[in-house]
């Protein structure tokens, strides 16, 4: 019978004596399953000079039937075999990517320092509207009558004593929170570093302090014109300033370790509750916040608020008073 292996001698069962003589092709397949599946086991195989052969060569041979009258020896094409070694990067490789990394990262960072310093400022921003808002309440509430700037008179530091004293509670710090339902300086008198929180009404969040102060005194980044009411009065009403909408009621403060808009401005006693030009800061990339009398807030640059050209105003106001006014009459002068 054709196809089939006959052993008479062999006892009949089942007809598993008869079995079709398997084709070249399937003995080449068992093969390589064989093969496979003991390199699934982590055996080891010799390899043939057949192992040489593309894998266009290893297909013809294995379609045509290996052996007739050969060993047969699986060879794998050369795509198949597991390297010897594993593929690593070189040194110039890895100097290479770093030197991307180094070179990415200084195009990203002053990026990122812009954009933080960006938010800061609009942050100020918002937080000094609040303020001119809260000013416009007051005087409202008030006959038109502005708080007063400080502790006493004149621009003098105030401590916080002074600040939580119950005869203070005119005085701009005490007086315009309560009219946003924000706490009063006097409320952090117990609890100072809560003064100092970057989220707290009375300052920017880009504003730097001291480490860990919780002096005696509170620091203002912020403060009140010092030139607005002149003593001996120590208040007066909106209605007597001839220009509000340029007269400027609130200012960035310069503290102590924070870079003036010009060397000359002095640096005692940093961060009074009042103060003018000569004390202004340009915190937000040389760019500061200013709240006007008439509620209004602006950014402007340094030299536009401080005087840095020569002269005897150098580092105090710009004379004369047109488009920053420090004083209800813009000719007196405030310096």
């Amino acid at each position: 019978m054709n196809g089939f292996r006959q052993n008479p001698t062999r006892p009949r069962r089942d007809d598993a004596w008869l079995q079709p003589e398997p084709s070249s092709r399937e003995k080449s397949e068992g093969g390589a399953q064989a093969v496979f599946a003991e390199l699934a086991k982590g055996s080891s195989l010799a390899l043939s000079p057949q192992q040489t052969m593309g894998r266009r060569e290893w297909n013809e041979k294995v379609r045509r039937g290996a052996g007739h009258g050969q060993p047969t020896v699986l060879a794998l094409p050369p795509d198949c075999l597991v390297p010897a070694k594993t593929l690593a990067f070189t040194l110039i490789e890895l100097l290479v990517v770093i030197a991307i990394i180094a070179i990415l990262a200084s195009l990203l960072l002053p990026a990122l320092g812009r954009a933080k310093s960006a938010a800061r400022r609009t942050a100020c921003m918002s937080n000094f509207k609040q303020w001119g808002l809260a000013l416009n309440l007051y005087h409202d509430e008030n006959e038109q009558f502005l708080p007063r700037e400080s502790f006493g008179s004149g621009t003098v530091l105030n401590n916080w004593a002074q600040v939580s004293d119950p005869a203070n509670n005119d005085v701009w710090y005490n007086a315009i929170p309560p009219m946003m339902s924000f706490q009063r300086a006097a409320d952090y008198a117990s609890r100072k570093a809560e003064f100092y929180e970057k989220q707290s009404f009375f300052h920017c969040a880009a504003a730097r302090y001291p480490a860990n102060y919780l002096g005696i005194n509170p620091l203002f980044s912020m403060s009140m014109n010092s030139k607005l009411i002149e003593a001996p009065a120590t208040t007066i009403r909106v209605t007597t300033v001839q220009r509000p909408s340029e007269t400027v009621m609130f200012l960035e403060n310069l503290l102590q370790g924070e870079k003036p808009v010009d060397p000359t401005q002095p640096t005692d006693n940093l961060g009074q509750p009042s103060s003018y030009a000569s004390r202004f800061v340009a915190r937000h990339e040389k760019k500061g916040n200013l709240v006007f009398l008439d509620g209004h807030a602006e950014t402007l640059r340094g030299p536009e608020v401080v005087e840095t050209r020569s002269g005897p105003a150098r580092g105090k106001a710009i004379l004369p008073q047109a488009g920053i006014v420090w004083t209800a009459d813009p000719a007196t002068n405030p310096n």
